[in-house]
């Protein structure tokens, strides 16, 4: 199936199977991922080592952002294996400041040497990778974000949140090895740091803690805002389902846009939101195709009525038929999205138009 989820072939082979070829992968992960925690935990720690009173309060003062956070689950079934990551790290990055900087003039040939002045600024990095393999050793699905410079507020806010969490208090909770039965194992890794605290929690075959399941909300939501993605850390399954919802959701809009307008829009948005989340299968998905092919349609209707509405619009703002053109306006506000420059505009020769039509009235 497209989702790659719960094989009915997979049996003790299929256990055995992915078990065999999930050693070197996961193997191979493992020591990736190890090293990435290594090597963070260790700038993190010689970053906040003790140093002078005053220099650690004007470096506090300084950088008040500095903050890492490291997020991996990984479920393990007979039929597949589901792997998520995210490192978000706020850092210092050198840039180069506008204004040019003397350097004195040289002595041979007398010339006033430039150069660029250098400074330092706070900055916001993440990336994120899911990976759901199955029994065949086929990539059922799989998105991987290379770091991505994200907004600083958001990362800050994030702290923040975590901070009004009990985390920071929080062991790692180990339950027993799962064997035989439903054959799933899961585990969960969070790593904390900021302002010299440092804290990693693991839960593995086990419920996680109540700030554990908050700290995982909140990186979702994050992840969302930040990065502009849904469903980033769900299962294939998960995602298939979301997108099935979409897709049904945009014909119906799409099937009954001409009674209503606004519908052509809503279609659209979720045309596209569908393709979005069908985009990272491989193979893709009939669906992908379909809802592709009508998003391509839809657009060019919308497109193709604006166009139209713009025109007549000007075309009756000239004859100064207010009335008419008025009516074109109010019609083309119902396709565009609220809040965007073009609804500004239309909203705005919308008002134009009704107060010039008020002022005849009453010049009357």
């Amino acid at each position: 199936s497209a989702s790659g989820g719960n094989s009915s072939n997979g049996g003790k082979n299929g256990e055995n199977g992915v078990r065999k070829k999930s050693a070197l992968s996961s193997f191979v992960f493992y020591v990736v991922l190890g090293a990435v925690a290594v090597v963070c935990v260790a700038l993190f720690l010689r970053m906040n080592q003790e140093q002078p009173e005053g220099t650690v309060k004007q470096q506090q003062k300084k950088n008040p952002n500095r903050f890492f956070l490291a997020y991996e689950k990984e479920k393990m079934t007979r039929s597949s294996i589901f792997r998520f990551e995210m490192l978000l790290e706020c850092c210092r990055e050198k840039v180069e400041d506008d204004k040019d900087v003397k350097a004195g003039k040289n002595t041979e040939t007398g010339k006033t040497a430039v150069k660029k002045k250098s400074v330092y600024e706070e900055v916001a990095y993440v990336s994120c990778s899911v990976v759901e393999q199955n029994a065949d050793d086929n990539i059922a699905y799989r998105y991987v974000l290379p770091p991505r410079r994200v907004e600083l507020e958001l990362a800050d806010n994030l702290r923040k949140r975590i901070q009004e969490t009990e985390f920071m208090k929080l062991k790692s909770d180990i339950g027993d090895n799962v064997e035989g039965g439903s054959g799933e194992e899961h585990y969960a890794r969070i790593t904390v740091g900021y302002n010299g605290n440092l804290n990693s929690v693991l839960v593995r075959n086990t419920s996680p803690r109540l700030s554990f399941k908050n700290v995982e909300e909140l990186i979702e939501s994050f992840t969302e805002e930040a990065l502009g993605v849904r469903t980033v850390s769900m299962s294939v399954d998960e995602v298939y389902r979301e997108a099935e919802k979409y897709y049904r959701q945009a014909n119906e809009y799409f099937e009954n846009y001409e009674a209503k307008p606004e519908n052509l829009r809503m279609a659209i948005k979720r045309f596209r939101l569908t393709v979005r989340l069908l985009e990272r299968f491989q193979p893709r998905p009939d669906m992908w195709a379909k809802a592709d092919t009508s998003l391509k349609k839809a657009e060019q209707i919308i497109k193709r009525i604006r166009t139209e509405l713009y025109q007549d619009m000007r075309i009756k703002l000239q004859l100064k038929e207010l009335p008419e053109a008025l009516v074109k306006v109010k019609l083309l506000l119902n396709y565009y999205e609220p809040g965007s420059k073009n609804y500004q505009y239309f909203r705005n020769q919308k008002i134009e138009l009704e107060r010039l039509l008020n002022d005849n009235k009453r010049g009357r």
